[in-house]
């Protein structure tokens, strides 16, 4: 295995050659052995130790307890430059809504909001990134003013839903990196 890395996959995340390993060379080892053989081996560095600001949150434990919403535009169909709004659950990142607009905004994240709530009822917490229709920022990537509240914020804060902000670079795109739905 170290020398099928050494040869083909050189540079590759540990995660990533685990993968191709085992569906292409029929590997059968688990990940962390993977890891841990590189590791030794020394074809791959060891991860630095995450700052305690920087440390992954642990997920919330019950369902419906915080959803996170975002969107990606992307060429979903060839030929057509779409946004996906996505909102998703952080106990088990079901995906509750995913809905395409042309543009995200007020209308689309209250889109993606109407549709869990018909479906699954009120819940807790929303965690979003920046943007500009749930957070007011007097500056582009400055802190966002709690005082001056969006449509959105509003309508959550009347619903007792508390609007929960991300400024870790982690945070950008949790959506779509946490749920295999959007795969």
């Amino acid at each position: 295995m170290v020398t099928l890395y050494e040869t083909r996959y050189t540079g590759w995340t540990v995660k990533h050659f685990h993968e191709c390993w085992q569906e292409e060379h029929s590997g059968t080892r688990s990940y962390t052995w993977t890891k841990n053989t590189l590791h030794a081996a020394g074809q791959v560095a060891r991860a630095t130790r995450r700052g305690a600001h920087r440390k992954k949150r642990p997920r919330k434990p019950l369902p419906s307890m915080m959803l996170h919403q975002d969107g990606s535009t992307h060429e979903w169909v060839p030929g057509c430059q779409w946004d996906l709004i996505a909102t998703l659950d952080d106990a088990t990142t079901e995906l509750y809504s995913a809905v395409f607009v042309e543009e995200e905004g007020t209308m689309s994240s209250f889109q993606g909001l109407r549709e869990v709530i018909a479906a699954k009822g009120l819940f807790s917490s929303l965690y979003t990134d920046r943007g500009s229709h749930y957070w007011s920022t007097t500056e582009a990537g400055g802190k966002v003013d709690k005082t001056r509240l969006t449509q959105v914020h509003r309508a959550l804060q009347q619903l007792g839903i508390t609007l929960i902000i991300a400024y870790s670079p982690e945070a950008r795109g949790a959506v779509f990196s946490s749920s295999p739905d959007l795969e």
